[in-house]
């Protein structure tokens, strides 16, 4: 914890991928993370803990790998079928937290590339405001059939998007 307050103190967003063992990381802990499970609460502000979502927007939404937890997910992003680069100097199509994480990476970037002076915790909160929201039931990943609204399986309830993010902060740029 030490690092991360390291990091919060010099300004570092920290993005990580939720796991993926299909389990609810608020009832199984799962390292690292920025909880200290004796005490409730986020130990620092600039931690964005990811899941992992599917292109079919319907009940297998979230990728049935996907770690989830209303307390201690932020939010989700794409991470299955992914095109990537893999070893060999090749390419494949693979799936997982640390493939939806890195779209996180990349728009915290994305917003830091227009607007500077933001701070890590405001980035973070821009991406969790701007999220986009669905209002549908998916199967719980390792619930054996078990569904649940999406909006309970990370604290928005929502999955990354990139357009909102920027228009959202430039708005908050404003001071609006």
């Amino acid at each position: 914890m030490d690092a991360y307050k390291y990091a919060e103190k010099h300004n570092v967003l920290l993005v990580h991928g939720a796991g993926n063992n299909g389990f609810n990381v608020d009832e199984n802990p799962y390292y690292p993370n920025d909880v200290d499970y004796e005490k409730p609460g986020e130990v620092v502000a600039n931690f964005i803990n990811v899941g992992s979502t599917t292109r079919k927007l319907d009940n297998t939404f979230v990728s049935n790998f996907s770690n989830y937890g209303k307390m201690n997910v932020d939010l989700f992003a794409p991470g299955d079928e992914i095109y990537t680069t893999s070893a060999g100097n090749s390419y494949k199509i693979d799936s997982g937290t640390s493939l939806a994480a890195p779209m996180v990476s990349g728009t915290a970037a994305l917003i830091w590339s227009y607007y500077p002076k933001f701070s890590a915790k405001q980035v973070k909160q821009i991406i969790l405001d701007s999220g986009t929201a669905y209002d549908i039931e998916v199967l719980v990943p390792g619930g054996e059939g078990k569904k649940a609204k999406f909006s309970e399986l990370s604290k928005s309830g929502k999955v990354l998007n990139v357009y909102n993010a920027m228009q959202l902060a430039k708005q908050r740029a404003k001071g609006k």
